[in-house]
């Protein structure tokens, strides 16, 4: 399969990491490049907001002396851009900014939050309210209303008592949801500890994001009887920006913003590839295993039975009790079980990561110590220069960049 026809790759992965690659083309299955940010996502949001799909634009929906709440995801890409872009549509309808709030998700990946105020002009920023969410506040949460299925639902103090709830986030492929994105925000991150450890999966590794998904629906359905409507959302780039700024009715954004993932960050393969290079960006603030997770997700999807997989991070971040419980197990598929029965908080990528390097070969280039990498079944790369050595060969091959935000299958 080699060929003299060579082809110079260059992956970038987190903040500062490159690696080059010298493939052989007629070993490349395909070489898909990730969307670009886009340069001024401030004027993307105004814009966006300016002309809303399916909804008035939001300074028909709010009236002077509203209290507003703004239910920001974390780690939303330009989200201070974002914010800025809702505020001046707020204060064209002279709404006060201590009457503003910004209700902010904890981080499930345990990231420190950036302060999503910095965008906002210097006469208001201080005055804006940024409240991060705590389910373990007993007196955060009051109680919203019961589902069609009976259960009884708690949401953040600060959403009820609001007037108007505009929810802001990111919208990309989810394990668990299919897609994240617009609702998702409201349950199970703004409620109790309780509802976040019954939300716990270990995702679906044989469903398409679009197929039905029950959570998807349940986190609708508490958006419907919040009576939230409108939305702002982005849909990521490479590295850690925006490609696109969506806002408007919040079920008509949630199926554009679907309908710019199918066409960014999905891919079809005919064949599956011997050996896949993946590049991870993770966040602005560090890599974490639920990058990796994700990364290995697709991973185990595509390449062949007892291939190569080699993974491109910048990852520092130790094991959580998931991942902890595959360090201790004897082989990849003891730790499934365990994980399933005690759900820990990284289940989900503690169970992605278990599957993976129970399938194929997995070499994880990290700033973690070696015999760390090895207790989790993996083979430590210490360089760039070191993982471009391992393409040396005639096995087809996929290198991946920004490799955590895809959807790829197979179809041969």
């Amino acid at each position: 399969m080699a060929s003299s026809d060579k082809t110079e790759i260059m992956l970038n992965f987190g903040r500062n990491g490159r690696a080059a690659f010298d493939v052989d083309a007629g070993r490349l299955l395909s070489a898909p490049e990730a969307p670009l940010a886009l340069e001024d996502p401030l004027t993307a949001a105004r814009s966006a907001l300016a002309g809303p799909v399916d909804f008035p634009p939001l300074t028909r929906a709010v009236v002077a002396g509203d209290r507003v709440a703004l239910a920001l995801t974390p780690e939303t890409p330009s989200a201070a851009e974002l914010i800025a872009a809702v505020w001046e549509q707020l204060a064209e309808r002279e709404i006060r900014p201590e009457d503003v709030t910004i209700v902010e998700a904890t981080s499930p990946h345990e990231r420190q939050l950036q302060d999503p105020r910095v965008a906002l002009p210097l006469e208001v920023r201080d005055t804006v309210n940024w409240v991060i969410h705590d389910p373990e506040e007993k007196t955060a949460c009051t109680y919203l209303a019961t589902t069609a299925s009976g259960e009884r639902i708690y949401l953040s103090r600060l959403l009820i008592e609001a007037d108007v709830v505009v929810s802001i986030g990111y919208t990309t492929f989810d394990p668990i949801l299919g897609y994240s994105g617009t609702s998702s925000v409201f349950y199970p991150w703004m409620s109790s500890s309780e509802a976040s450890l019954r939300f716990r999966g270990q995702g679906h590794l044989e469903l398409e994001p679009g197929d039905e998904r029950p959570l998807r629906q349940l986190t609708d359905e508490i958006a419907w009887l919040l009576g939230t409507q409108f939305t702002v959302q982005s849909v990521p780039s490479a590295g850690f920006g925006t490609s696109h700024v969506v806002a408007g009715l919040c079920d008509s954004v949630l199926r554009r913003g679907m309908q710019l993932l199918q066409a960014d960050w999905e891919l079809e393969l005919e064949e599956r590839p011997e050996l896949l290079v993946l590049a991870v960006d993770g966040g602005p603030q560090g890599t974490t295993w639920a990058d990796v997770g994700a990364a290995l997700s697709t991973a185990r999807k595509i390449v062949a039975r007892g291939g190569r997989v080699l993974l491109l991070t910048e990852l520092a971040e130790l094991p959580g009790p998931g991942m902890q419980l595959l360090q201790g197990a004897e082989n990849p598929d003891d730790a499934i079980r365990p994980l399933g029965k005690t759900m820990p908080a990284d289940v989900v990528p503690a169970t992605q990561i278990a599957a993976a390097v129970d399938w194929a070969r997995v070499f994880l280039l990290s700033q973690l110590p070696g015999d760390l990498v090895e207790d989790l079944f993996m083979v430590p790369v210490d360089t760039p220069a070191e993982a471009a050595r391992l393409l040396q060969g005639e096995e087809s091959c996929l290198l991946l960049p920004s490799a955590e935000k895809w959807f790829v299958r197979v179809t041969g």
